[in-house]
Protein backbone atom coordinates (compact mmCIF):
# COMPACT_ATOMS: atom_id res chain seq x y z
CA UNK A 1 0.00 0.00 0.00
CA UNK A 2 1.13 3.58 -0.83
CA UNK A 3 2.49 5.58 2.41
CA UNK A 4 3.78 8.95 2.23
CA UNK A 5 5.51 10.91 5.54
CA UNK A 6 4.37 14.12 6.55
CA UNK A 7 6.43 16.81 8.54
CA UNK A 8 4.94 19.08 11.21
CA UNK A 9 6.46 21.45 13.52
CA UNK A 10 5.94 20.85 17.25
CA UNK A 11 3.01 23.22 16.78
CA UNK A 12 1.45 22.09 14.13
CA UNK A 13 1.37 18.54 15.62
CA UNK A 14 -0.59 19.46 18.53
CA UNK A 15 -3.16 21.35 16.15
CA UNK A 16 -3.28 18.01 13.82
CA UNK A 17 -3.22 15.92 17.25
CA UNK A 18 -5.97 17.61 19.35
CA UNK A 19 -8.16 17.73 16.16
CA UNK A 20 -8.01 14.55 15.18
CA UNK A 21 -8.44 13.52 19.07
CA UNK A 22 -11.79 15.31 18.77
CA UNK A 23 -12.89 13.37 15.75
CA UNK A 24 -12.13 10.08 17.98
CA UNK A 25 -9.29 9.41 15.28
CA UNK A 26 -5.44 8.50 15.22
CA UNK A 27 -3.50 11.32 13.48
CA UNK A 28 -3.01 9.10 10.60
CA UNK A 29 -6.92 8.13 10.06
CA UNK A 30 -7.58 12.21 10.22
CA UNK A 31 -4.28 12.48 7.92
CA UNK A 32 -5.63 10.00 5.28
CA UNK A 33 -9.42 11.53 5.74
CA UNK A 34 -8.10 14.92 4.92
CA UNK A 35 -6.18 13.99 1.69
CA UNK A 36 -8.55 11.72 0.31
CA UNK A 37 -11.23 14.48 1.09
CA UNK A 38 -9.38 17.03 -0.54
CA UNK A 39 -8.69 15.22 -3.49
CA UNK A 40 -12.43 14.31 -3.86
CA UNK A 41 -13.58 17.38 -3.42
CA UNK A 42 -11.29 18.85 -5.91
CA UNK A 43 -12.63 16.33 -8.78
CA UNK A 44 -9.36 14.56 -9.53
CA UNK A 45 -9.81 11.39 -11.40
CA UNK A 46 -9.61 7.87 -9.78
CA UNK A 47 -6.51 6.73 -11.77
CA UNK A 48 -2.78 6.81 -10.69
CA UNK A 49 -0.94 9.16 -12.35
CA UNK A 50 1.61 7.59 -14.79
CA UNK A 51 4.94 5.96 -13.31
CA UNK A 52 3.03 4.77 -9.67
CA UNK A 53 2.05 1.33 -10.51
Amino acid sequence: MPMITVEFTDDEFVLVSARAASLGKSVGAHGHDVIVGGAQRAGFPRDRPEGQD
